[in-house]
């Protein structure tokens, strides 16, 4: 946040609920959906914002990915995002399915941890 005696600029984040979004990260099924934008402040109240990206952040490995502008309606409508929603991905945490362990070399054939087929 920054702030010049009465006005400021800032980062805002609005949550917008949990969706249905299966994460290539670690295959969950569940994930926030997020609006992210910067916001011109006068004595802490947002006057406009700018910048707006809506993010899906899954809820088990944090993997983040940007969705399409032109997806945002219909994911708000039916709660769930597919691939083809996706822009970009931003973040993404590789870990195992079935115990969680995360998987620092992507040439992992079996799950360190568990021994379960990856």
């Amino acid at each position: 946040m920054f702030f010049i005696g009465i006005f400021g600029i800032s980062d805002r984040k609005k949550n917008l609920g949990d969706i249905e979004f299966k994460c290539t990260g670690c295959l969950n099924k569940k994930a926030k959906f997020i609006e992210v934008a910067m916001s011109f402040q006068l004595f802490f109240i947002p006057i406009f914002s700018w910048n707006k990206r809506h993010l899906v952040i899954c809820d088990v490995c944090g993997s983040t990915y940007q969705l399409k502008e032109s997806s945002v309606k219909a994911v708000i409508s039916e709660k769930k995002a597919e691939y083809a929603d996706v822009m970009t991905v931003i973040y993404e945490n590789k870990v195992c399915p079935e115990c969680g362990q995360p998987l620092y070399h992507t040439d992992y054939k079996y799950c360190p941890k568990c021994g379960k087929k990856l």
